[in-house]
C-alpha cells in the first residue's frame, strides 16, 4: 500500500468522517502526487533535450547586462561632451566619436542577438526586451546628435579647378555606369557572396541593382546578410546561421533555409520567401512574405504585409531533406498567427493579413519558376 492509501486509512481511523469524503481525498492525493510526477518527468525530457546555447534566463541576464553597459557609456559620453567645444577637431573628439562607433557596433551586436534569440523567448521577453532595444536605439540617437552634431551650413567658392574637377569626376561615373554597373541592363546568374567592402563584413548580397544573384555555397557557421538592393532576384539555394535583410526594394527573395532566425528590416515592396527557426519583420511596407517557421513571427513598425505558406518544390530533393535535417518539414501554420507588437488590441491588427488566393498563386508559380532556374543554370567563370 502506498503512503498516500496509509495516511487515507489512518485518517480514516481517527475521523469520523464517511467513507465517501475519505476516499474523495485518497483520490485527490494520488492525482496531486501523479501531477507532480509528470511534471518532473517534462522538467527532465526538456532539460535532455534543449540546446545549452538556448537558455532563456542566461540570455536575458547577459541581454540586459549588455544594453545597460551600452547606456552608460552613452551618458559617459554625452556628460563629457558638455564641457568640450565641438566646433574644434581635436584627439579628444575623435577618442569620443570612436567611442560612439563602439557603442553603435555594441548596440547592432545586441539586435541581432535578440533576432537570432528570440525564437526560444516568449512572447513577454521577447516584447520587453524589443522595447528595451528600442529605447536603447533613440538615447544612441541622441547621444549622436550631441558628440557629432551637423556642421553649420555654409556657402563655398568654387573655382575653376573645383568646377573641372568635379566635371571630371561626372565623366568618371558615366563611364563606369556605361561599361558596367546593373543599371546598364547586365544581369548576373551566379552570386558569389556580395561586393568587397570595408564596412561589410561577412558573406552577403549587398549594393546590387536590377540583378538576378544564385547562391549554392553557403557557409553554416556564419550569418548571410543581403542589403541595400533593389529590383533583384536573389535565390539563396543552402542552408545559412541566420538571415539578416536591410534596405531591399522590390525585390523578390527566395531561402531556401535559414538553421536560426530571420530578421529583415526596411524592406518596400518585395517578396520574401524563407523557412527559418523564427521570423522577424520591422518597418516593412507592402511586403509579402511566404514562411515556414517554428515559432509565430513578429512584425513591427510595418504596414500591409502579407503571409501564406512556403513554396517548396516537390521534386527537389535536396531542399526537402535539407528542411528534414533542421527541423522545418512539416508546416506548423504559425504563418497564420502573426504577433504585431505595436498592436495590443485583442482584435486583429490592420498592419498585417493573409495573403488573397490570387496572389498567392501568382507568387508561387514565379517562385518556382525562380527555383527552376536557379538549379537548372549552368556555373559561370
Amino acid at each position: 500500500m502506498s503512503t498516500t492509501d496509509d495516511a487515507c486509512v489512518e485518517r480514516r481511523e481517527q475521523s469520523d468522517l464517511p467513507l465517501d469524503a475519505l476516499e474523495l481525498e485518497r483520490r485527490l492525493r494520488r492525482n496531486d502526487d501523479e501531477r507532480k510526477r509528470r511534471a518532473e518527468r517534462r522538467k527532465a525530457v526538456k532539460t535532455a533535450t534543449t540546446d545549452p546555447r538556448e537558455n532563456a534566463e542566461e540570455f536575458l541576464a547577459k541581454h540586459e547586462a549588455g544594453c545597460r553597459a551600452c547606456l552608460l557609456a552613452m551618458r559617459d559620453l554625452v556628460a563629457g561632451m558638455s564641457s568640450l567645444a565641438v566646433s574644434v577637431e581635436d584627439d579628444e573628439t575623435t577618442k569620443r566619436r570612436e567611442a560612439l562607433m563602439a557603442v553603435n557596433a555594441d548596440t547592432r551586436a545586441l539586435d541581432r542577438a535578440l533576432a537570432e534569440a528570440s525564437y526560444y523567448l516568449t512572447a513577454y521577453d521577447a516584447r520587453a526586451r524589443g522595447r528595451a532595444m528600442a529605447e536603447l536605439r533613440e538615447e544612441y540617437e541622441r547621444c549622436a546628435a550631441v558628440v557629432t552634431p551637423r556642421a553649420r551650413f555654409r556657402f563655398k567658392s568654387r573655382g575653376r579647378e573645383a568646377r573641372a574637377g568635379a566635371s571630371a569626376s561626372a565623366n568618371a561615373t558615366n563611364s563606369v555606369q556605361t561599361e558596367g554597373s546593373p543599371s546598364s541592363g547586365r544581369r548576373c546568374s551566379e552570386g558569389d557572396g556580395g561586393n568587397e567592402n570595408e564596412n561589410d563584413d561577412g558573406p552577403g548580397v549587398r549594393d546590387r541593382v536590377g540583378e538576378t544573384v544564385v547562391i549554392r555555397d553557403v557557409d553554416e557557421s556564419e550569418d548571410f546578410v543581403l542589403e541595400r538592393c533593389a529590383d533583384c532576384e536573389i535565390v539563396l539555394l543552402g542552408c545559412a546561421r541566420a538571415l539578416r535583410a536591410y534596405d531591399l526594394r522590390r525585390c523578390r527573395i527566395y531561402v531556401a533555409c535559414v538553421a536560426g532566425s530571420a530578421h529583415v528590416e526596411n524592406l518596400v515592396d518585395c517578396v520574401v520567401c524563407v523557412a527559418a527557426r523564427q521570423l522577424r519583420v520591422h518597418a516593412a511596407r507592402r511586403v509579402r512574405f511566404h514562411v515556414r517557421t517554428s515559432s509565430r513571427p513578429i512584425v513591427e513598425d510595418s504596414r500591409d504585409v502579407g503571409f501564406a505558406q512556403l513554396v517548396v518544390p516537390t521534386d527537389d530533393a535536396f531542399i526537402r531533406e535539407m528542411l528534414k535535417s533542421r527541423g522545418l518539414a512539416e508546416d506548423t501554420g504559425a504563418w497564420k498567427n502573426v504577433d504585431d507588437f505595436k498592436w495590443l488590441k485583442a482584435s486583429q491588427s490592420p498592419n498585417w493579413r493573409l495573403l488573397e488566393e490570387d496572389e498567392y498563386r501568382a507568387d508561387a508559380d514565379a517562385i518556382l519558376a525562380s527555383i527552376r532556374n536557379a538549379s537548372s543554370s549552368t556555373d559561370e567563370p
